[in-house]
């Protein structure tokens, strides 16, 4: 294909300064023309080459001959869907569906035929998305042309579009919930619900909301519920802690509609996902093979798969995107749902912990806290409620719960145990967390659900997040990755969640028995080699074929990158270290 470029170049030398691809954003309904013969001199060709889908190196020259150069300024789309432009390398982007061919897909712009150059047909297009191959596309009128390359992906297409919100409008939201920031000095960063201007192409979206235009190209809208092309108004802000450090940021971010001068959450079912304003975009910065939240968030689904309650979902869904922000490839991401009140299907009285600190806090710290308002106690967040009533008993659940497992030589510990634990709920949480090696899960980046029961106790079950940190990657505390792959060391740890560990020492209500049988359940299916390896290598195929892996690497050169080799190898030593745990 590389030798035909060069022949086909020698031949338009004769009638060009140069090929150049149309670089100017898409913006007007006009056509920027330079000085061209009235009427063109050669009739438009038809299509000779295979299948008649892209012309000739001499369809082309001849058809150049009696033209002139000029620079796009309609949209560029393909089947209709305007395409996203990438200013910085002036290419477009558009997502497909995999296993297409190039010759269903039709390229135009007003004013203009369009036609491939790129001979495309000797590929099935995965074998062009691989290999990172832009294809180049060739414009023309009566008296001009230009040539547009387009980058085609697999995944979906994120583009962000930074902007002030208008003075006009105002901003809503009910269930606000904003992490706080703090300067050099430790002082709070003072919030602005109105946004923050960013005027930094390193930083194009700051610590606090800035507010957007955003368009999803996703080449199976039609099944998930929108058009491809779907705008919306948007805000999004800088999310995470340690990795708020890293040059590429992960996001939250939220769709709004506007009514009435006023701006509001927008529902959207993105990517097959749930119906939603809030997503998170995880930059995966820091993970070297940009598998493994993926492969381990879909594996505690399937685990839970059996225990799905109608209308609540025991985890957190994700799917790759890319994403383009202000003109410039930002790279690849996880889109993922968020755990909340909407995904658990939260009651009123219930109650949604969070983990974000070490252990060793007293049952005390949360029945008899300073401040029983305060939606932070010793390395804990109360995410639902939202808001405290009184008499302000809200963190009472999470303390009873710490005080059970403080009182393990009492005589209520072994009868209480199973009031207040979902068992199956901690069984298969310290299965998973064994089987990833979770080493962020063990404490922390875990939420403690607590839902109230007739009597009004409340009955505690568990979910993960955040698992990047899993089969065999540590968290090591300094630059530039604060990561690092660990395989020997964690390989054969034993990794108890603290729950767990707790009430197993004990063997309440037989727990190690039942772990084991259910242990021995998981392993002939879900947690076989085989199945855990097919879904690395299928989360890996996505990446690669799609040839964002290798746009990613471009953007990121410095960021963290290996293969997934290793992670195969880890899963069967891990596993077999696991099966002489649970089946001596």
């Amino acid at each position: 294909m590389k030798k035909r470029w060069l022949a086909l170049t020698a031949a338009l030398l004769l009638c060009l300064q140069g090929l150049t691809a149309c670089t100017e954003e898409a913006a007007s309904d006009t056509t920027t023309t330079t000085t061209a013969p009235t009427t063109a001199t050669t009739a438009p060709p038809v299509p000779s080459g295979p299948f008649h889908t892209y012309l000739s190196d001499e369809e082309v020259t001849t058809l150049l001959a009696s033209r002139v150069e000029t620079a796009l300024a309609v949209p560029f789309c393909i089947n209709g869907t305007q395409a996203v432009l990438e200013k910085e390398r002036g290419v477009y982007f558009f997502s497909v569906k995999p296993g297409e061919y190039w010759e269903e897909l039709t390229p135009s712009a007003e004013g203009f035929e369009a036609q491939y150059i790129t001979p495309f047909e000797e590929d099935k297009k995965i074998n062009v998305l691989k290999a990172n191959e832009p294809v180049r596309v060739l414009l023309y009128n009566d008296t001009a042309y230009c040539f547009v390359d387009v980058v085609f992906t697999s995944l979906p297409v994120l583009s962000m579009n930074t902007q002030t919100l208008p003075q006009t409008l105002s901003y809503f939201d009910k269930d606000e919930e904003q992490d706080v920031v703090y300067d050099k000095e430790g002082e709070p960063i003072p919030y602005d619900p109105y946004g923050e201007v960013v005027d930094d192409p390193a930083k194009p979206i700051g610590d606090y909301d800035t507010f957007m235009e955003v368009t999803l190209l996703d080449a199976e809208a039609d099944s998930h519920g929108y058009d491809n092309g779907f705008t919306s108004k948007a805000r999004a802000h800088i999310r995470g802690r340690s990795s708020r450090n890293y040059p590429k940021n992960s996001y939250k971010l939220e769709l709004l509609k506007e009514e009435a001068g006023v701006l509001s959450e927008r529902n959207e079912t993105l990517l097959g996902m749930r119906s939603d304003g809030d997503w998170n975009l995880n930059g995966m910065y820091a993970e070297p093979s940009k598998v493994r939240d993926k492969v381990a968030a879909d594996l505690w689904l399937a685990i839970t798969e059996d225990r799905q309650t109608t209308g609540i979902r025991n985890g957190y869904r994700c799917e790759y995107i890319e994403v383009i922000i202000n003109g410039r490839y930002h790279g690849l991401y996880l889109l993922t749902e968020r755990i909340d009140r909407k995904q658990l299907d939260l009651q009123e009285n219930d109650r949604l912990y969070f983990s974000e600190g070490d252990l060793g806090k007293w049952h005390t710290d949360f029945l008899h806290p300073k401040d029983p308002t305060d939606d932070e106690i010793s390395g804990y967040s109360l995410k639902w409620p939202k808001e405290f009533k009184e008499p302000y008993t809200e963190w009472q659940p999470f303390g009873e719960l710490c005080k059970l497992l403080d009182s393990t030589g009492s005589k209520e510990f072994r009868e209480t145990v199973p009031e207040m634990i979902d068992l199956d709920s901690l069984l298969d949480y310290e299965i998973f967390v064994q089987t990833i090696c979770g080493t962020d899960n063990l404490i922390q980046n875990t939420f403690y659900v607590a839902r109230q029961q007739e009597d009004g106790s409340y009955r505690f079950s568990f979910l993960p997040w955040d698992l990047d940190q899993s089969f065999g990657v540590n968290w090591r505390g300094d630059e530039p990755y604060l990561v690092y792959e660990n395989y020997e060391e964690l390989t054969y740890r034993d990794l108890p969640f603290w729950v767990s560990g707790t009430i197993g020492q004990r063997n309440i209500d037989g727990y190690m028995d039942r772990l084991k049988a259910r242990y021995d359940q998981l392993r002939d299916t879900i947690l076989s080699d085989k199945d855990i390896i097919k879904r690395v290598n299928n989360a890996q195929t996505t990446l690669t074929e799609s040839g964002a892996w290798a746009r990613n690497q471009q953007r990121w050169p410095d960021g963290a990158y290996a293969a997934v080799s290793r992670i195969r190898a880890f899963v069967v030593d891990r596993m077999a270290f696991l099966d002489d745990k649970y089946q001596p």
